[in-house]
């Protein structure tokens, strides 16, 4: 399970999955991000996401990107959790046993409420505000490896 809230593909795309052969990747996305867009922050080793946007909600990567990375090393996705912040991917030696999803289908929006404003207090915003709030942040396209802005 990696839920790092910053760096969390850069880790994965490093990570010999090989040597570990785990069965089973759970991994956080973040859903403000959607569930089409192949996007992340941009790698930082000293990330916080409350540094990096008073909101909070500018972290990790979208569930998308995620799915790009683990599919290259020999996962692929079965589906989120209903509070719409973790992915579950399953080792390709499970594919006739347990099926693939869709990611538009399999995909969560967050359930839970915890941006907050330029004074740190908690708004209760929903995932169409959110992104809205990240508007000039940069991330990185993980399938052209260019800076985009939101």
């Amino acid at each position: 399970h990696i839920d790092l809230d910053g760096n969390d593909y850069w880790i994965i795309e490093s990570l010999d999955l090989k040597t570990f052969n785990p069965d089973i990747l759970i991994l956080e996305y973040n859903a403000v991000f959607g569930p089409n867009k192949f996007i992340s922050v941009p790698y930082d080793d000293k990330f916080n996401r409350f540094d990096a946007h008073y909101s909070g909600k500018y972290f990790g990567a979208s569930l998308s990107a995620l799915n790009y990375i683990v599919e290259k090393k020999g996962y692929y996705f079965i589906g989120c959790n209903s509070a719409g912040n973790n992915a579950y991917f399953l080792l390709n030696k499970y594919i006739s046993k347990i099926p693939k999803i869709n990611i538009t289908e399999g995909y969560q929006t967050a359930g839970f409420r915890e941006a907050r404003n330029k004074n740190g207090e908690l708004i209760y915003s929903d995932t169409n505000e959110e992104i809205k709030t990240l508007n000039g942040m940069s991330v990185v396209n993980v399938l052209t490896n260019q800076k985009e802005i939101i």
